[in-house]
């Protein structure tokens, strides 16, 4: 038996235990069974969009999807398949015979207390999130994700939606439960921002609309302020009507379709739906799905659904690449098949303690940084070129490609080439990739405070790092939910620091970048190089949340599969943790990797990550990445985004 996820054959099994031939699972007599193992109690706890049996034939995954243009693994159309005599093809489209066989063989399945969603993996509509929680909001989440009722008194745990709304018109109902009164609801709308703890009431987020009961009247709160009031209470059985337009930022409450106050307005960017309650019993079921909704949504208004979702505007696989290999120690070797022309390389050795080596189009293929560590720039043979399809790399030294030796390789598509940049008080020459928001900058310093550099994005710049290359100095790097009067080092544990001498307190614009006149950012006369990130929605994100020291950690917000991820603890001195599917494919991911260390590859015991389709999962309480009421920032590129057409 051969197991294929996505398509990929999956080989890295803890166990294997293979029937001893095929006749054990398809001779006569032989039970079969779906989401539940044989002569056991456990079962599955997911979703199905279909299920094939093919009886006498092997096919490979080629026969059940294919990869498209975002580098996934999506199904194709298998009624023309030849199934064989105990063969079955089961759809489950109909709701009153889940088991209905549509191969033409006629093997109907007995369903036994299975329930069919209008979400499924191949038509993704919202539900609520339960990895989303402080402790204490998984189990209250029943039927499909979608129904919510606390199990105690003022819990006051606030589960969210899967899906945000970051732009466009949509319509959600929901279906009121009262168990003991009226009071101690809220429902509406948070915004993204407020992602970094863990469910709360709603009420206490910043940036939330919300429609609340209390002593039996019902008022609407923007920001936890009551900006309308004496509004129509939805009792038991009601349906509240959501119309949340992004694009205007207003939200339209109704209570069995008659709107109910006025439209609120709300500011944001990535809005979510949740509800919270503070007393037992009371909730309700959420309705994202347009075939179920009791009430005609208005003119203009969709489901949400990925489908409705704006389609992504980069493709990951085409603009940022990672591989981990096994040095032969052959001089020359090259990496082709990556799809674009890479221009920032970042290497390190897993089972070594050698440096991480960063190479950049922008300086040339024979000059090397380190950003473990605060030495100046090198000259070096280990590299050789930056190529169209790929990259090479020169001698068979340790750092890169010993024989035998195991290192993993990043890379990012800036523009190929760079061009002289003047918007700046000092010129740079800039290859900026605008599309999926990556800028590679070189200037020479002044040394004076205040200076500006034109950094080639068009957007301001969430993230940056900057290195003079010939002085032994830091890496200086900043982050917006920081702002410019804090700043990191790359190549440091460092505590988060306060300072004037880096940024100059000057936040980045959508064309210029500010530094102070010290050595660090810009020596008199010394060459300088900025690596510059803003998001893009899909591809990357840069911000920061707070740690819980649970096993059931923070769940982070991406709109994407992580990739590649970053994380550094900013409240006290602690080292940077990387963390990618290129060393570590399979959840939980916990290889990590210190950037401000040349330590070997190490596997953190309670570091462990869960990379979800829309984020990341905390899974373990280590400090360097989950400390309680502790501080975080992180980096992150996508593997796959969460939306339409990927």
């Amino acid at each position: 038996m051969i197991i294929y996820i996505d398509g990929v054959r999956l080989v890295d099994l803890s166990a294997d235990a293979q029937p001893a031939s095929w006749a054990n699972i398809n001779g006569s007599g032989k039970i079969h069974k779906i989401n539940s193992v044989s002569n056991s109690a456990a079962k599955v706890s997911g979703y199905y969009a279909q299920h094939v049996f093919v009886d006498g034939l092997q096919l490979d995954p080629t026969s059940f999807g294919e990869i498209n243009s975002f580098n996934r693994f999506v199904p194709i159309d298998v009624s023309g398949l030849t199934f064989g005599n105990n063969g079955h093809y089961l759809k489950f489209e109909n709701g009153a015979n889940l088991g209905e066989d549509s191969s033409g063989n006629g093997n109907d399945w007995t369903n036994t207390n299975v329930t069919q969603s209008s979400d499924s993996p191949t038509r993704n509509l919202a539900v609520l999130n339960q990895l989303f929680t402080d402790g204490g909001v998984a189990e209250n989440i029943t039927n499909g994700n979608l129904k919510y009722q606390p199990l105690g008194t003022n819990q006051h745990n606030a589960p969210v939606s899967t899906l945000g709304i970051a732009s466009g018109k949509f319509y959600i109902e929901a279906n009121i439960i009262v168990g003991d009164g009226v009071n101690g609801k809220q429902i509406g709308i948070i915004d993204e921002q407020n992602f970094k703890t863990g469910a709360i009431d709603l009420s206490q987020y910043t940036k939330s609309t919300i429609m609340q009961w209390t002593s039996g009247s019902a008022t609407i709160k923007r920001d936890n302020s009551t900006t309308q009031s004496s509004l129509l209470i939805a009792l038991n059985g009601d349906v509240i009507g959501m119309a949340i337009d992004m694009d205007g930022k207003t939200i339209q409450f109704s209570v069995n379709g008659v709107n109910t106050g006025t439209a609120e307005s709300f500011t944001g960017t990535n809005a979510f739906v949740g509800m919270s309650a503070n007393v037992a019993a009371n909730g309700c079921t959420f309705v994202f799905s347009e075939n179920d909704w009791t009430h005609t949504a208005p003119s203009g208004f969709v489901e949400l659904a990925a489908a409705n979702l704006p389609a992504p505007t980069v493709n990951p696989a085409a603009n940022f690449y990672g591989e981990a290999y096994t040095g032969d120690g052959v001089a020359n070797r090259a990496f082709t098949g990556i799809g674009f022309n890479t221009d920032w390389l970042w290497f390190k050795r897993r089972n070594g303690a050698n440096p991480h080596l960063f190479y950049d189009s922008v300086r040339g293929n024979t000059k090397e940084l380190n950003c473990d560590v605060s030495i100046a720039e090198t000259t070096t043979s280990d590299f050789t070129s930056f190529d169209s399809d790929g990259f090479t790399l020169g001698v068979a030294s340790a750092d890169i490609n010993t024989n035998l030796a195991t290192y993993v390789a990043f890379a990012w598509k800036a523009n190929g080439s760079t061009v002289v940049n003047n918007d700046g008080t000092i010129q740079s020459n800039v290859s900026a990739n605008t599309a999926s928001g990556v800028s590679l900058v070189s200037f020479v310093g002044n040394a004076t405070a205040g200076a500006t550099i034109g950094h080639g994005l068009g957007k301001k710049p969430d993230v940056f790092f900057i290195k003079n290359r010939q002085a032994v100095d830091n890496w200086p790097t900043y982050f917006s939910v920081l702002g410019a009067t804090k700043h990191l080092f790359l190549d440091d544990s460092a505590v988060l620091q306060t300072a004037t001498n880096q940024f100059n307190d000057t936040e980045p614009t959508a064309s210029v970048l500010t530094v102070g006149g010290i050595q660090q950012v810009n020596g008199s006369g010394q060459n300088m190089i900025v690596y510059c990130f803003t998001e893009i929605i899909g591809f990357s994100k840069f911000s920061e949340y707070v740690g819980n020291g649970s096993t059931d950690g923070t769940f982070v917000f991406l709109g994407f599969r992580p990739r590649w991820l970053l994380i550094k603890r900013r409240d006290i001195n602690d080292s940077w943790r990387l963390f990618d599917t290129e060393r570590d494919p399979d959840n939980q991911v916990d290889k990590i990797l210190l950037p401000d260390s040349s330590a070997a590859e190490f596997t953190g015991a309670t570091a462990g990550i869960d990379f979800l389709s829309n984020g990341f999962k905390l899974r373990g309480a280590e400090s360097g990445v989950n400390a309680s009421t502790n501080n975080y920032v992180y980096m992150a590129f996508a593997q796959n985004p969460f939306s339409r057409g990927s």
